[in-house]
């Protein structure tokens, strides 16, 4: 018989009997294979089925990746959980074990910063001008010092006192003027870039701070480190006036820097001996990104405020997580990091910064109840009356108020029992 013939032969079918023993053979060998498979897996949480080096021991398999599992497990939260109230409990119980003080700041004996109750304050209730505002830049050429103090020269406030030699009012026959003279020696030592010309575009634009109105041609160079201010007024009853004037608000005018930065201290990057960077008390972080020499992509403030407006909205929200994790720190207290998340995130979803206090509160939420309930009762309600607003009665201050079931825990379930049925079994 040939292939072909074969083929077109038709298959003789088992009977009913033989196909189920074949099934329960199949089945039990799929069973035994499975069971082969659960014997060899390692970890019942990650799947892993070899047996690490450093677990091969007396011990037995997989404890670490299982006991990551059942942590995380443990680390959700149940349905209804009052996350808020635990949060600030959280927050509010250890920040009680803090003290009402400052204390020096990354070794540095001459700037302080704010610390304890009063810091924290200043990031829950987001206080706009914070006490003692710093500003931490990294450097391009974080090991070499003269690049630094090159920098610290371009960012440091510098009047024009700073760098004069002296400040003489003259008069003579010749005229009355102010006669300035800078110091080149100070101004070289401490690397500054400052020139005569630069001196006299500067006082130019300030020439506000003067409250006189100086012209181009009232300034006049004589040499390198020297230069004359004449006064714009010509009348005799005013001329003394204007030159007193000038001698009072000349050294305060500001010719290089960012006036808003008091003072910078270089500082040794994280205890290490041959890296720097800038500690910057004062504020101003756009201006000092910009500058030449600072890597602006590791410029960080402890402003939230000027952190919000310089980087948006998510930096600011890191921003609150770092400065409450900081605080605490300093007196060795550690709080879980979903709980400060959380704060931030409510102080953060609106797409501004919102902090814990009365004005802020009632832009957090749009239930009169539970802006009436903190510390604005009677203007709250007033003006809910005056323009109508609904309340749905859903949260948890409102369900206290008006004495429901508050949605939290296993109020937040609504099942409903059959009491025939239940009687009936």
């Amino acid at each position: 018989m040939t292939k072909a013939a074969a083929a077109e032969e038709p298959k003789l079918k088992k009977p009913k009997t033989e196909q189920k023993k074949e099934k329960k053979v199949a089945t039990t060998n799929l069973k035994m294979s499975n069971n082969k498979e659960k014997k060899k897996m390692f970890c019942h949480f990650c799947g892993t089925t070899e047996t690490p080096e450093w677990r091969k021991g007396p011990d037995g398999p997989a404890t670490l990746c299982n006991a990551c599992g059942i942590k995380y497990t443990k680390a959700k939260v149940n349905p209804g959980e009052a996350v808020g109230a635990v949060a600030g409990q959280s927050i509010g119980e250890p920040a009680t074990q803090m003290t009402l003080k400052t204390f020096h700041f990354a070794g540095v004996a001459s700037m302080n910063i704010t610390s304890g109750i009063p810091r924290i304050k200043e990031i829950i209730n987001y206080t706009q001008k914070i006490s003692t505002p710093v500003i931490y830049a990294k450097l391009v050429q974080e090991d070499d010092i003269t690049a630094a103090k090159i920098v610290k020269g371009r960012i440091e406030k510098i009047k024009l006192n700073r760098v004069c030699k002296y400040i003489k009012e003259i008069i003579s026959p010749e005229g009355c003027y102010i006669k300035v003279k800078l110091d080149r020696e100070y101004i070289n030592s401490s690397h500054l870039e400052i020139s005569i010309q630069k001196v006299r575009e500067e006082l130019l634009l300030n020439k506000k701070q003067l409250n006189l109105k100086l012209r181009e041609n009232h300034i006049i160079i004589k040499n390198e480190n020297k230069l004359i201010i004449y006064p714009p007024e010509t009348d005799r009853n005013y001329l003394y006036f204007s030159l007193e004037v000038m001698m009072k608000n000349l050294p305060e005018i500001v010719i290089s820097g960012i006036s808003t930065v008091n003072r910078i201290v270089i500082n040794k990057k994280d205890n290490d001996e041959k890296k720097y960077m800038l500690a910057i008390e004062g504020t101003g972080l756009l201006d000092i990104m910009k500058t030449d020499g600072i890597d602006y992509k590791h410029c960080t403030s402890n402003n939230v405020g000027e952190v919000l407006n310089t980087l948006g909205i998510e930096a600011a929200r890191k921003s609150i997580i770092y400065e409450l994790n900081y605080t605490f720190a300093g007196h060795s207290i550690h709080v879980d990091q979903r709980h400060l998340g959380l704060i931030s995130d409510l102080m953060t979803f609106k797409g501004t910064v919102l902090g814990f206090q009365r004005f802020s509160m009632i832009k957090m939420k749009d239930s009169v109840f539970l802006n009436s309930s903190f510390e604005r009762t009677t203007d709250v309600l007033f003006d809910a009356a005056i323009y109508s607003k609904n309340e749905s009665l859903r949260g948890v201050s409102e369900s206290i108020i008006t004495g429901k079931t508050a949605k939290i825990g296993t109020g937040v379930f609504q099942l409903l029992m059959d009491k025939k049925t239940f009687n009936d079994t």
